[in-house]
């Protein structure tokens, strides 16, 4: 190619079709070649080049406007093959980490550039978006902003992030839901339980999320004036959490207030009742089993929550974390945890 190059700058006369001819197939066979070999932004702009090249040769050659065409479109799509594979290697086994999500959004976002219009990666590239703006948001106790966009994400994939995202909107929507109750929106309150709830019957086997979340909604039926309701809505989260049981071993004026509450409830004296059960799942924190999770780099509250079945205010609670921010990589913190043996 360049010698071709170099006989038309020095004598554009000599043996001129000849040359022109094996000059236009050099720049063909060059473009069509670099984008055979190499799945790059770079070799496509090269191979653009190399076909530009051959049009001021040929401009009105259908051949090079097709060929050109075809090799864009091939080169096109293992780009957006190759991104999309990128992504979901950073996701494969860390698809909770902000990191890994973040880089996984630059992958989407490069696949995007070339596709527009695929509906499927611009999902992908949202939900990604959502998520990690939500945990965020979440550290910033903008509980709002989180559930609007979690929901979205939920909606598209109920087990994104494994999880972690079902979690994260759990956890707003009970700190959204306290924060009515202190102050006075009482529906509204009751309202985030119940989506709480909802969502917490999703993995049965977080006794602590559904503990939590139906205690919360006693607490609020009570307040309401609902006793009787709320009465057994409590027995339900003790019998539920195994709380009889393990204050009986280990908090004997627990069981007792416990039993108090029962025998309040058994005489249908319902108002008492839901007072002693109420004082009595607010004195419980300290009698359930725990784990030891050693924060690593990267880890936040709600992933550490989702990873041991836990709830971000638990954990907040047995280690007086005032900011959630400022967990560190290599931290110890208290996780607690209801195991399904105590039922």
């Amino acid at each position: 190619m360049l010698g071709y190059e170099n006989i038309r700058a020095i004598d554009p006369q000599f043996r001129a079709s000849e040359v022109e001819e094996n000059l236009f197939q050099s720049y063909m066979f060059a473009a069509e070649l670099i984008l055979l070999e190499e799945d790059s932004l770079e070799a496509l702009q090269t191979a653009e080049r190399y076909f530009k090249n051959a049009l001021a040769l040929r401009p009105q050659s259908e051949e090079i406007f097709e060929r050109r065409d075809a090799a864009r479109l091939s080169i096109e799509e293992r780009l957006v093959a190759s991104y999309l594979e990128q992504a979901q290697a950073v996701l494969s086994n860390q698809e909770d980490s902000l990191e890994a999500l973040g880089m996984a959004e630059v992958y989407l976002r490069e696949a995007l550039n070339y596709r527009p219009a695929d509906p499927g990666i611009a999902s992908q590239l949202q939900l990604a978006q959502l998520f990690v703006g939500a945990q965020s948001d979440f550290n910033r106790a903008l509980y709002d902003q989180v559930i609007i966009d979690l929901e979205t994400v939920y909606a598209n994939e109920p087990n994104y992030a494994r999880g972690t995202a079902r979690q994260t909107l759990y956890d707003a929507y009970i700190a959204r839901g306290k924060a009515h109750l202190a102050s006075g929106a009482y529906e509204t309150a009751l309202f985030d339980f119940q989506r709480a709830a909802t969502l917490a019957e999703q993995e049965p086997d977080s006794l602590l999320r559904l503990f939590e979340a139906q205690t919360k909604i006693a607490e609020v039926q009570g307040v309401l004036g609902n006793y009787e309701n709320a009465t057994l809505l409590y027995r339900d989260a003790i019998d539920l959490g195994g709380l009889r049981s393990r204050a009986e071993k280990n908090d004997p004026a627990l069981a007792g207030s416990l039993a108090e509450a029962d025998r309040y409830a058994d005489a249908g004296n319902y108002t008492q009742a839901y007072r002693l059960y109420r004082f009595s799942v607010r004195s419980a924190d300290g009698i359930y089993d725990s784990v030891t999770h050693v924060v690593a780099k990267g880890e936040y509250l709600t992933l550490i929550a989702a990873l041991h079945g836990s709830t971000v205010q638990a954990i907040v609670s047995a280690n007086d974390i005032l900011d959630p921010n400022k967990i560190y990589t290599g931290q110890q913190l208290i996780v607690p945890i209801i195991p399904r043996q105590l039922i």
